[in-house]
């Protein structure tokens, strides 16, 4: 019984600083493909891309059951391992937001994963998303938190409740070196997530974890409340939503809340995209036929240029090359093609001047 309670007491401590220390850190994550240089997974087909983030120790299968989910829901989602976990690269430099939040864009970018994202974050991930958002906003049409960390974490909990910031300095001593360069580096963090604006337009949804893990003393439950309440009206949150039967791992207790929240941020990020489009892509001098395909304006203007110095003056956003001769008349001097994975490939075609 004592060698129980003391699991308890270190899982529900571990937790409270963003992840589990005990569960799930060893077990090799299944369906990666071996591209890039973190362990990844990728489900899923759509115009949005869910970009699913971890606590601390946790691999990428603590989504599993949720990001199945979503996929089925008609949007690409992508898992990972940050450096340093089972089947990624090792850490490079210190493992402060700003290198992760990057590490990660990097590795979007690689495997040609375009935005719009929406993000989400649980617990010390959370955090991560939070800089991703704030410092990334073009990208980024939703945020979910998902009983993330704050940003003053570590100095509130040091203030307002030091007996369990010792308890967890201590048990410091089991967590794995990358682990500790992640926690050591909590505080560098949370100054560079204070340094960003937090962008108010991004629709943002905090869930926020009704039961107490084990071992979680009462005192730092009421901290967590606390801080995820200043977090939600930092983002101009549409909802904080305290999730009943929920601990930490909202995701795995609750997974039908998490799905139906990011379900919605998705719905946000679609209707953004479908109402800029057209006033986006017509100045005067650019006319673009929209065809009804949901494409942000700003996405369709950087293929084009990546394919002149200057933006042609006529273009089209088409599904397919079936499409083309029906939508877009006469033919244009670039097409935007959205590929069956949802990528925008620009495809320099000849005007009919050239013609």
């Amino acid at each position: 019984m004592i060698v129980d309670a003391g699991k308890a007491l270190r899982r529900g401590v571990l937790a409270m600083m963003g992840g589990a220390l005990l569960t799930g850190v060893l077990s090799a994550p299944a369906n990666a493909d071996g591209k890039g240089t973190h362990r990844v997974r990728i489900e899923g087909e759509g115009a949005v891309t869910v970009i699913f983030e971890s606590g601390l120790g946790d691999t990428l299968d603590v989504w599993r059951g949720v990001q199945t989910e979503v996929a089925r829901g008609g949007a690409r989602t992508f898992s990972y391992n940050r450096s340093g976990y089972p089947g990624s690269s090792r850490p490079r430099g210190a493992r402060d937001t700003a290198t992760i939040v990057e590490e990660l864009r990097t590795e979007l970018r690689e495997r040609r994963i375009d935005p719009p994202y929406v993000l989400v974050g649980h617990s010390l991930g959370g955090l991560y998303m939070e800089y991703f958002a704030s410092r990334h906003a073009d990208e980024v049409r939703g945020l979910l938190l998902v009983d993330a960390t704050h940003w003053q974490h570590e100095q509130r909990m040091r203030q307002d409740s030091p007996t369990t910031y010792r308890m967890v300095k201590a048990l410091m001593l089991l967590a794995t070196s990358t682990m500790r360069a992640e926690i050591g580096q909590l505080q560098n963090a949370g100054r560079q997530v204070e340094q960003t604006s937090a962008p108010s337009s991004i629709p943002t949804i905090v869930l926020s974890s009704t039961r107490a893990s084990p071992g979680e003393m009462r005192s730092f439950r009421e901290l967590m409340v606390t801080l995820q309440t200043e977090t939600a009206e930092r983002f101009n949150a549409r909802r904080h939503e305290f999730v009943d039967g929920s601990t930490h791992y909202i995701q795995l207790d609750r997974p039908d809340r998490v799905v139906q929240a990011i379900k919605e941020l998705v719905g946000c990020a679609r209707r953004h995209m479908s109402e800029g489009a057209a006033p986006g892509l017509q100045d005067g001098k650019i006319e673009w036929d929209r065809s009804g395909t949901l494409i942000e304006c700003s996405l369709v203007r950087r293929a084009a240029g990546t394919l002149s110095k200057s933006l042609p003056k006529s273009g089209c956003i088409t599904r397919s090359p079936d499409e083309l001769s029906n939508i877009c008349s006469p033919k244009p001097e670039v097409t935007v093609y959205l590929s069956e994975v949802m990528h925008l490939k620009p495809v320099e075609r000849e005007s009919e001047a050239a013609r």
